[in-house]
């Protein structure tokens, strides 16, 4: 089967079930999630279907193998550290993952809490957020490296992107005279979830990475009381 095919149907076909749940059962945030899906799945296809690898910035259609997946624990460990360590030196705040705590249906199955939330970030946040990002990253690096030169190129191509998300945070999210100090975690983390997918050539490490950083913050929000 064709390079990450395999990986990306089963995350998808996985995903599908309760993305509708979240949709029939107007879970928040739900469809501004699934719109970004929408959007940008269909053009991650396009570009990588007219354009060659050597004409890209990462790889990103292999297969998930056990060495990609220590690559990812060792991201969500690296994240959580780092990001810790921005947060309390430099404010006296917290870090913010959407997680709202509600009870889901699955048709006769009943999902609460913190379950709830683990799901929603893994099929829907993780997924959607890291789409929009790769195919900033691809267009942008196709756009400028006749213009800028390769080198100067990549650096753009990974900064904009990562920026841009991390500055979306800001929104309903980090607030107040922290800010400034919560967006540079969150771009220093986007930076982060870049380099496993860059070094495993895998966007489902990626995705993995964020959705598993954002669940342990989660946790710790449940059973400690805790955040970043």
């Amino acid at each position: 089967m064709a390079k990450g095919i395999r990986d990306l149907l089963l995350f998808f076909a996985f995903a599908g079930v309760p993305i509708a749940s979240f949709l029939l059962q107007d879970f928040p945030d739900t469809q501004f999630f699934a719109i970004l899906l929408v959007i940008f799945l269909p053009v991650l296809i396009w570009l990588r279907q007219y354009h060659e690898e050597k004409e890209q910035i990462v790889d990103y259609d292999e297969n998930l193998s056990f060495e990609s997946l220590l690559w990812t624990g060792g991201c969500i460990l690296a994240t959580y550290v780092v990001a810790s360590f921005i947060v309390n030196t430099f404010a006296v705040s917290s870090i913010y993952v959407p997680f709202k705590g509600l009870t889901m249906m699955y048709g006769s199955f009943e999902l609460s809490g913190i379950w709830n939330d683990f799901l929603f970030n893994i099929v829907l946040v993780a997924p959607a957020e890291e789409l929009c990002k790769l195919v900033l990253h691809l267009a942008f690096f196709m756009k400028l490296k006749s213009v800028l030169g390769v080198t100067l190129a990549k650096v753009l191509s990974i900064a904009l992107p990562i920026g841009f998300w991390s500055i979306l945070h800001a929104y309903k999210a980090y607030t107040g005279p922290n800010m400034a100090t919560l967006l540079a975690s969150a771009f220093v983390g986007g930076l982060l979830f870049f380099g496993v997918m860059y070094k495993t050539k895998s966007f489902l490490a990626a995705v993995l990475s964020h959705a598993g950083y954002n669940s342990l913050i989660i946790y710790l929000i449940y059973v400690g009381g805790m955040l970043v």
